[in-house]
């Protein structure tokens, strides 16, 4: 039963949260009981560990899939260790993570703000994640491959490479470093963590969400593997250069400025980083700026008018809404 699959693997992760293998520290032992809850087809399970640090799971299981969304304060690196129970195909999004997972088979690097597409076969042997948890959040869809495939079966065409490696056995990812996540998918995580539906209606619009949420992140994969192939060494070195004049100038520079500087021209300036970084140019200085606000929010004394300003923002209120459209939070409570 795939209910109990899913369970089984939430206990896992429960183990691998309270046991710092790495070092050895005890306090995160011990028991810590999985809140339950039940709502048509739909089941949630709820861990919370408190003390010297903070810990919150929850996975929300459907037929066919499960999602889990972790977000650990923790005051030191730690090793996590997982196995899996089951062959699954997975949906990853780090919403405030900067992780590397490794095993034997493979490495996975996961950076803020990213999304992956995975397929984690259940022989996989012990799956070990190194990073700073002192602010790691994340989100994840499980699919049983019975469910991939009687939903999403056509994708096969389109990815090749990646459901070979998959009818092997192996380890397989759609990239090797993910693709920043695009706002319309960052909404819709937003609107499923948020679901407040009970019934019939919560699966219904889980799922829809859901189905909603890979076809984007496929779209997206399909659009950067078409663009790539029409982009030679040459040019990625260029839009390397791009991203390197958008961090390091004082002034953001313009779009202009930047094709004259890389020697792209307007129409492949816009395209090609798109297909590469996922996301439009200064869109995607807006969330490296949105990403370092939020973490001036955590460490800092500052005001919020003033994180705003250095963020570029002139007008505090403006931030502050865009700030709950990336985040789901107002700035003020992320100091709560």
């Amino acid at each position: 039963m795939e209910y109990v699959n899913a369970k089984r693997s939430f206990n896992a992760a429960k183990r691998s949260l309270i046991l710092d293998t790495l070092n050895q520290h005890q306090d995160y032992c011990g028991h810590y009981p999985i809140i339950q809850q039940h709502s048509g087809d739909v089941q949630e399970y709820y861990l919370e560990i408190k003390g010297g640090s903070l810990a919150i799971c929850k996975e929300i299981v459907l037929p066919g899939f499960w999602m889990q969304i972790s977000n650990l304060c923790l005051p030191y690196q730690l090793c996590l260790h997982t196995r899996k129970q089951e062959d699954a195909f997975q949906m990853h999004f780090s919403l405030s993570a900067e992780l590397s997972g490794y095993s034997q088979e493979s490495q996975l690097d996961i950076r803020n703000g990213t999304g992956n597409f995975l397929f984690l076969p259940k022989h996989l042997s012990d799956y070990k994640k190194n990073g700073d948890l002192s602010n790691c959040i994340n989100f994840e869809v499980n699919f049983s491959p019975e469910y991939f495939y009687r939903q999403f079966a056509s994708f096969s065409d389109y990815y090749p490479e990646f459901f070979a490696r998959v009818n092997r056995g192996e380890v397989a990812l759609l990239n090797s470093i993910g693709m920043m996540m695009l706002p319309r998918m960052k909404q819709i995580v937003v609107d499923i963590i948020q679901c407040r539906l009970r019934g019939p209606f919560n699966k219904i619009y889980i799922e829809a969400k859901v189905h909603e949420l890979l076809v984007l992140q496929m779209d997206q994969f399909s659009q950067q593997i078409q663009e790539n192939h029409q982009l030679n060494q040459v040019d990625k070195a260029k839009f390397a250069l791009v991203k390197d004049l958008l961090l390091s100038r004082r002034k953001t520079p313009s779009l202009h400025e930047l094709s004259l500087e890389s020697g792209l021209n307007l129409d492949k300036l816009k395209k090609g980083f798109k297909a590469i970084y996922g996301a439009t140019i200064f869109g995607y200085l807006n969330d490296i700026k949105m990403e370092e606000a939020r973490q001036q929010l955590l460490s800092m004394d500052a005001t919020v008018s003033e994180i705003a300003e250095k963020a570029g923002y002139k007008n505090p209120q403006h931030f502050t809404a865009a700030f709950k459209r990336k985040y789901g939070v107002l700035p003020r409570d992320m100091r709560h």
